[in-house]
């Protein structure tokens, strides 16, 4: 045997996911002999980030999806992993066949984004967002926390030891008696707020949409394992919760939001949404028809913290590295970093620079991050009109007036991009036109892309990009 870590402290991100609960779950199960205490040792739900993870399991404390340790998967290190397979391969149980299924499914999920709405993993989103804006005390947020954890702990724990699908369903069965539980118990619910749940009742009534890892699958393992059809009906109300709180969020989100529709130089119609908002739910609601089916959304919350969503479906071509690199440029400047030493690839990384730690380049989603969830950050001091600025900069660069680039200076002092220099601009308007060709018969700059936003030969050399929590 080798080294034996006694464990007193279990750490994880806020709102954990289910690779999260299950790499706890697996040291639990199968790894007692190498930390013992991990079954009475208390769970931390935290929002910090730190990069001592393998320090503090030498001293008690075990970090799972978080610390940059040897059990976190954001670690550079860690790349392509979970936390559940780190933790299975430390233990050498990554080959048994429930713990191997479940594996794989985590893994898409974590890599790709598989998964139905009805999935372990998105109940569990659904189920952390359900308290997440409830005004609680930190006992009361404590409770929840721990009840959440539980109720994924409890379907995890159970396919695990139940790999085989069930051979029939009673899901319907199970609903009908819900209904009655909460009409019981006078619930605030009406019938249309069952219409998902019912539609994802029916599809497997009919034997549609059964996968291995879905609520109706679990549902049917945990109430023959145990009798008890609580588990499914904390589910029920919370898809119900969600979808009241969806309802909400698209009238804030019509409220609240300012759509601008510019044309690219190549015919592009972009829509581009901004919005002063903490919700949860805009980034998805921008993408569809309630919410202008637009192509970005710039979101900032009462904190200070901005993030910038694409539309996957999005038929136009989202110039989103030119974004990054346009933002990165700019919060250089302010810290009074000259940003002609950084070559444009090291502006367009994905993940954070060293220089400018506060913004996160995601390549799931393309998506750029000044804080997460998982990763407490300082707010940007860009507003939002000087972000909307900067987007539309990158997709028409024709828009920069013409006496910018004729005489050489800045001609609009209010301009974010003023405290680049012309340099910068001129270079970015060439690289533009190159990849858009415009539609006006305007002199166009040739040469190949440039290598910097403005070439200046002291060039730093590029260092590895940092991962981020999801």
């Amino acid at each position: 045997m080798g080294k034996i870590y006694p464990i007193n402290i279990v750490a994880l991100h806020k709102e954990p996911h289910v690779d999260d609960a299950g790499a706890y779950l697996l040291a639990k199960e199968h790894g007692g002999k190498i930390f013992p205490g991990i079954e009475t040792a208390k769970i931390e739900f935290l929002g910090e980030r730190f990069n001592n993870g393998d320090e503090l399991l030498k001293t008690g404390t075990l970090c799972l999806g978080i610390g940059r340790g040897r059990f976190d998967d954001h670690a550079p290190e860690n790349k392509g992993e979970t936390a559940s397979s780190l933790m299975a391969m430390f233990l050498g149980i990554e080959n048994e066949k429930g713990v191997k299924n479940f594996l794989r499914y985590t893994h898409n999920v974590d890599s790709r984004a598989n998964g139905d709405s009805f999935d372990l993993a998105n109940m569990l989103k659904v189920y952390w967002q359900a308290y997440a804006n409830m005004p609680l005390s930190p006992e009361e947020r404590r409770e929840k926390e721990m009840m959440v954890f539980d109720w994924a702990a409890a379907a995890i724990i159970a396919k695990l030891e139940n790999p085989e699908m069930p051979k029939g369903f009673h899901v319907k069965k199970l609903l009908k008696q819900c209904q009655q539980e909460a009409e019981k118990e006078k619930l605030d619910i009406t019938p249309s707020d069952y219409i998902d749940i019912e539609k994802y009742v029916e599809q497997i009534d009919k034997g549609q949409r059964i996968r291995p890892w879905g609520l109706a699958v679990l549902a049917e393992i945990i109430t023959q394992k145990t009798g008890d059809q609580q588990w499914f009906y904390d589910a029920v109300l919370v898809k119900i919760r969600d979808r009241i709180y969806y309802r909400y969020q698209l009238g804030e989100f019509d409220r609240k939001a300012k759509i601008f529709q510019i044309t690219a130089p190549n015919g592009q119609q972009i829509r581009i949404a901004t919005l002063n908002d903490d919700g949860a739910y805009h980034n998805k609601i921008f993408r569809n028809e309630n919410g202008g089916k637009c192509d970005i959304l710039i979101q900032k919350t009462s904190a200070g913290n901005v993030q910038i969503y694409t539309n996957s479906r999005s038929k136009n071509k989202l110039p989103i590295k030119t974004v990054i690199a346009i933002i990165r440029s700019v919060e250089l400047e302010k810290k009074k970093i000259d940003s002609r030493r950084f070559p444009m690839p090291y502006l367009e990384k994905y993940g954070e620079i060293d220089e400018i730690p506060i913004w996160f380049y995601s390549e799931r989603g393309e998506m750029l991050l000044n804080g997460s969830l998982t990763a407490d950050k300082p707010a940007t001091t860009l507003t939002l009109e000087q972000l909307l600025q900067i987007v539309k900069f990158a997709f028409e660069p024709d828009r920069l007036p013409k006496e910018c680039w004729r005489s050489k200076k800045c001609s609009e002092p209010s301009c974010i991009l003023s405290v680049l220099r012309m340099e910068f601009c001129s270079n970015l308007r060439r690289f533009a036109s190159q990849n858009n060709p415009r539609r006006d018969k305007q002199p166009t700059p040739t040469g190949r892309k440039p290598q910097h936003l403005n070439p200046r030969p002291e060039e730093i050399k590029t260092p590895p990009t940092k991962e981020q929590p999801r």
